[in-house]
C-alpha cells in the first residue's frame, strides 16, 4: 500500500530517470557492504572438528559359543548412561589429571552417543574447535566409563558375595539345628529309617494284618473241610486219614479176593455144603472178619477225620479271635506311630528344603561373577578415537557463495526498487497521432527544476496526492499545447 501511494506520488511529481552510472553506483552501494560483512562473518567462524569412536556393549562370543544376540534396549540404556552426569564429572576429573581441564557443561555440548540399529554397537563422537583435545577427551571418556563399570561390577560382586556368604552361614546353622532335632525325634519315637515298613510299630501292624488274613483263610479252609466230611458221612461215604488209606486198601483188596473165591465156591456148591466144609467155611469166616475190620477202620477213620477237622476249625477260630484282639490293641499304638512318622516326614522335607537352599546358595555364590557380567554387559572398544584432520563444518566456500549470491540479489533488488519508485515520465507522456509516434521535447535540467518548482505544493502539510494526480493531466495537456505552439 505504501509503495502504491509512493508510486502515485512519483507519477504526479516525476524525477529524472536513473542513468547507467547511477544504477551501478546504487548496485555497488547495496552489494559491497553486505558482501563484505557477510564474508567477514563467515570466515571469522572457527572450524568445528569431529572425532569418533565405536564401542560394543556386550562381551565377544567365545569360539565354542554362539554370538550374543542384539539387545537394542540395553544398548540404548548404555548410551544414556554414557551421557550421565556422573560419567561426565568423572571424565572432567580424569581430564584435569591429564592436564586437559574441561568443564562438565562443555562436555555435555561436545559429547554424543548414538546406538547403531539392530546391534550392540554404540557410536561415540566429540565435536569442538581443538582437534587434538577432541581425541584426548573422547578416549578419556571411554576409559572413565570402562573404569567406572569395572568398579561398579567389582563393588556389586563384593556386596553380593558378602550377602550370600551371610545367607550361607545362616542356612548352615539352621541345617545343623534341624538335623539335631530330627535325630532326637527319631530316637524318641523309635523310628529306625525313613521307610515306615522298617520301623517296629509299623512292621508289627503289618505283621498282625498279614497273620489275621492268613488265620481267616485257615478258618475258612477248616470250616469247609468239616462241612465236606459231614456231607460225606451223610452220603455214607467213608473218610479215611491218609496214614490209614494204604492199610485199608490192602484189607479191601484181600476181602475182594476172598469174595471172588467165595462166589466161585457158591457157584459150584450149595451154601449148606460150604458152611459144613472145613476149608470152605474158613473162606467165609475170613471174609466176614475182613469186612468187620474194614467197617471198623472206616468208622474210626471217619470219626478221626471229623474230630481233626473240628479241632482245626476251632483252633483257626481261636487264632482269628486272638489276632483280632491283638490288632485292636495295637491300632492305638499304630495310630500314634503314624502321626509321629508323618511329623518325621514333614521334618525330613524341611531338612531337604534347607539342604536345597544351601546348594542353591552355593551355586549362586559360584556363578555370581557370570551373572554380574550377564546383568551388566562389558564394554569392548572397537575403534578408539582418532585425530581429526578435516573440519566437519562450516563449509566456508559454500557459505561464501551463498553470501555472494545474496549480496548480488540485494544489489539488483535495490536498483529495481529505485526504478520502480522513479518511473520514466517520457514513456508515460508518449503520444501517437495517426500511427506516427511523436515524442515530446526533452526538457533541460533548468526546465525540469522550474517544472518541479511550479508543481510543488505550497505547504507539505496540506498536500493531497489524489488532487495532484487529478490535476496533473490537465497541466500535462497545457504543456503539450504550449509545446505545439
Amino acid at each position: 500500500m505504501f509503495l502504491k501511494s509512493f508510486r502515485q506520488y512519483a507519477n504526479a511529481y516525476p524525477t529524472p530517470p536513473l542513468r547507467i552510472p547511477q544504477r551501478i553506483s546504487l548496485f555497488l552501494l547495496a552489494f559491497l557492504p553486505l558482501f563484505t560483512i557477510s564474508q567477514i562473518l563467515i570466515f571469522m567462524q572457527p572450524a568445528i572438528y569431529r572425532s569418533e569412536a565405536s564401542v560394543l556393549t556386550s562381551e565377544s562370543a567365545q569360539v565354542d559359543q554362539a554370538p550374543a544376540e542384539a539387545d537394542p534396549q540395553q544398548t540404548g540404556i548404555q548410551a544414556q548412561v554414557l551421557l550421565g552426569q556422573d560419567i561426565l564429572e568423572k571424565t572432567a576429573a580424569h581430564l584435569s589429571e591429564r592436564s586437559a581441564p574441561t568443564d562438565v557443561a562443555d562436555l555435555h555440548k561436545m559429547l554424543g552417543a548414538t546406538p547403531v540399529a539392530d546391534s550392540n554397537l554404540i557410536k561415540l563422537h566429540a565435536e569442538g574447535y581443538d582437534p587434538g583435545k577432541l581425541q584426548v577427551i573422547l578416549n578419556a571418556w571411554i576409559e572413565t566409563y570402562r573404569q567406572l563399570r569395572e568398579d561398579y561390577i567389582r563393588q556389586v560382586t563384593a556386596q553380593s558375595t558378602a550377602t550370600l556368604d551371610g545367607e550361607l552361614d545362616r542356612v548352615g546353622l539352621l541345617l545343623s539345628a534341624k538335623r539335631r532335632e530330627l535325630d532326637q525325634f527319631r530316637l524318641t519315637h523309635n523310628i529306625l529309617s525313613q521307610d515306615s515298613s522298617d520301623n517296629q510299630a509299623h512292621a508289627r501292624l503289618q505283621g498282625l494284618n498279614a497273620s489275621l488274613n492268613n488265620a481267616l483263610e485257615e478258618e475258612a479252609k477248616a470250616k469247609a473241610k468239616v462241612g465236606a466230611i459231614r456231607a460225606a458221612i451223610e452220603e455214607g461215604r467213608p473218610v479215611i486219614p491218609n496214614q490209614d488209606s494204604r492199610s485199608l486198601a490192602v484189607l479191601q483188596e484181600t476181602a475182594e479176593r476172598l469174595r471172588d473165591k467165595l462166589e466161585n465156591l457158591r457157584g459150584r456148591y450149595t451154601e449148606h455144603y460150604i458152611d459144613f466144609h472145613p476149608t470152605m467155611k474158613i473162606v467165609k469166616q475170613q471174609l466176614s472178619e475182613l469186612d468187620a475190620k474194614i467197617s471198623e477202620k472206616e468208622h474210626s477213620g471217619t470219626d478221626f477225620m471229623l474230630q481233626e477237622a473240628n479241632t482245626a476249625y476251632v483252633a483257626a477260630r481261636r487264632t482269628v479271635a486272638d489276632l483280632q484282639k491283638q490288632l485292636a490293641q495295637h491300632k492305638q499304638k499304630a495310630a500314634e506311630y503314624t502321626g509321629q512318622f508323618e511329623k518325621y516326614q514333614a521334618m525330613l522335607q524341611e531338612l531337604e528344603g534347607l539342604e536345597k537352599l544351601q546348594q542353591d546358595t552355593k551355586q549362586r555364590l559360584a556363578d555370581i561373577e557370570v551373572k554380574q557380567r550377564q546383568t551388566h554387559p562389558q564394554l569392548s572398544v572397537i575403534d578408539w578415537a582418532t585425530l581429526p584432520t578435516e573440519p566437519i563444518r562450516p563449509d566456508y566456500w559454500l557459505a561464501a557463495a551463498i553470501a555472494l549470491a545474496a549480496s548480488v540479489g540485494a544489489g539488483l533488488f535495490a536498483v529495481w526498487l529505485a526504478d520502480y519508485l522513479n518511473p520514466n515520465p517520457q514513456l508515460r507522456n508518449l503520444q501517437t497521432i495517426t500511427g506516427i509516434r511523436v515524442y515530446p521535447h526533452r526538457p533541460s535540467p533548468n526546465d525540469r527544476r522550474q517544472l518541479l518548482d511550479r508543481r510543488r505544493p505550497p505547504d507539505a502539510l496540506g498536500f493531497d496526492p489524489l488532487q495532484a494526480i487529478n490535476e496533473s493531466p490537465r497541466e500535462d495537456g497545457e504543456d503539450r499545447r504550449r509545446d505545439r505552439r
